[in-house]
């Protein structure tokens, strides 16, 4: 029980490093599998619930191409000002005061 024990957790980890490193939809799903507790064992419920506060955020390179991209002008020709380090960062979006 204890080598199965050790096996979930290693794994779990595993998962759970991947998710982060594809980031968006991965960390949803993993967020998902941390609610299955009377599906999957505990060892990978457990870690997966991490994936609730720890979700990454982009950097601003990264937001501010999108936001071009999208809007079709960069955030600092729309706004009057806009800080460039979020407020928050969930599994899909961030938030930047603007």
């Amino acid at each position: 029980a204890a080598a199965t024990k050790k096996a979930h957790r290693v794994n779990a980890e595993r998962l759970r490093d991947m998710l982060f490193q594809n980031k968006g939809i991965y960390i949803k799903v993993g967020q998902y599998l941390g609610t299955l507790d009377y599906l999957i064992p505990s060892e990978y419920v457990e870690t997966m619930r991490g994936c609730f506060n720890n979700s990454p955020s982009s950097s601003w390179e990264e937001v501010r191409e999108v936001f071009t991209r999208e809007i079709g002008s960069p955030p600092e020709e729309i706004f009057a000002t806009i800080d460039k380090e979020p407020l928050a960062s969930a599994s899909l979006a961030q938030v930047h005061r603007a």
